[in-house]
């Protein structure tokens, strides 16, 4: 008798299931459809192109941390990078909502949906980094509320809404990505940040800030007066460039470091060359070209540290193989 019940019941069930699909699918593929548009809608808007400012500084330190020997903790590196990638999410598609408030996607839910999961996926990192992952968190959201009401404040105050906006996307948002992700990392393995990662950090700062100050001056337009040196918005540029340069080597020094990190100077012929077509040519295309250019630089530079830090990890391990090999 238990089983004829169960039987009817899983029958009745079964039934109940088939009617519900049969009602939904005349529009079941227009939902579908339309669930496709406003998810491929919303990745465009989430601009994956900047992920890499918030993934690679994390491979930096990790690829450090696996050279020196520090265990990882791979849910935790898989917390951070997703608080990081859905914050810039969250704020690229309320800047989009900011510049077309009137298309029709729902801006505001899907951008506080994505600060809703950036805060959930930060709350593992909270034990480890607890102080200055909520002071950075802090300074994070700061940023993106001064942004986002850049527009309203050029009303009030429009010269100290202009310095406050230079300073916030010049100087806070390369620490946030640079030096604070690459600390933040360390700290949630349990481990403290050494010289060595302080400089990488501060290298991939630089060249975030360089980055930035190449996009800004190219949206400008403006050609500058070679004459005025000081006063002319490439110098910071090329010192940031040749500072990261600098501290890449100095990062590979110490004994305990992977110099394998030396990997990443490769990139400095395309960076010269970027920064030479942005500071002489008044081709508008030319000046774009190398505004990316340095975006690449960024990206070829964070990779080769991560492959030269594994690499000596690589080449310690066969050297130690072959130290301990019988009649070496």
């Amino acid at each position: 008798m238990d089983k004829q019940a169960r039987l009817e019941a899983a029958s009745l069930a079964w039934r109940f299931l088939v009617a519900r699909v049969r009602a939904l699918a005349p529009t079941l593929l227009a939902r579908t459809i339309s669930a496709l548009r406003l998810g491929r809608r919303l990745l465009a808007l989430s601009r994956p192109q900047t992920w890499r400012f918030a993934l690679l500084p994390i491979a930096v330190a990790v690829s450090v941390l696996i050279a020196a020997g520090a265990p990882i903790s791979w849910g935790l590196i898989a917390a951070e990078a997703l608080a990081a990638v859905c914050a810039l999410s969250g704020w690229a598609v309320l800047r989009a909502y900011t510049s077309s408030p009137r298309e029709n996607f729902p801006f505001l839910g899907a951008g506080a949906s994505l600060f809703v999961v950036a805060i959930l996926a930060t709350q593992p990192l909270l034990a480890r980094a607890g102080a200055l992952a909520l002071a950075l968190g802090a300074l994070a959201l700061a940023l993106i509320a001064l942004d986002l009401a850049s527009a309203f404040l050029r009303r009030l105050a429009p010269r100290a809404a202009l310095v406050a906006l230079i300073v916030a996307r010049g100087v806070v948002a390369p620490i946030l990505l640079g030096v604070g992700l690459v600390a933040v990392t360390a700290l949630a393995q349990r481990m403290r940040p050494d010289m060595t990662l302080w400089m990488l950090g501060v290298a991939l700062s630089l060249l975030i800030f360089a980055a930035i100050q190449a996009r800004g001056i190219v949206v400008s337009g403006a050609i500058p007066d070679q004459k005025a040196l000081w006063r002319n918005p490439h110098t910071p540029l090329a010192c940031a460039l040749a500072l990261a340069c600098a501290l890449a080597v100095g990062s590979a020094l110490p004994a305990s470091a992977p110099h394998g990190l030396l990997l990443a100077l490769w990139t400095l012929p395309l960076a010269l060359v970027a920064v030479t077509g942005l500071w002489r040519s008044t081709f508008i295309p030319a000046r774009a070209w190398a505004a990316r250019s340095l975006e690449v630089v960024f990206t070829r530079f964070a990779l080769a540290l991560t492959a030269g830090a594994l690499a000596s990890v690589v080449v310690a391990a066969i050297g130690a193989a072959l130290t301990r090999a019988p009649g070496s």
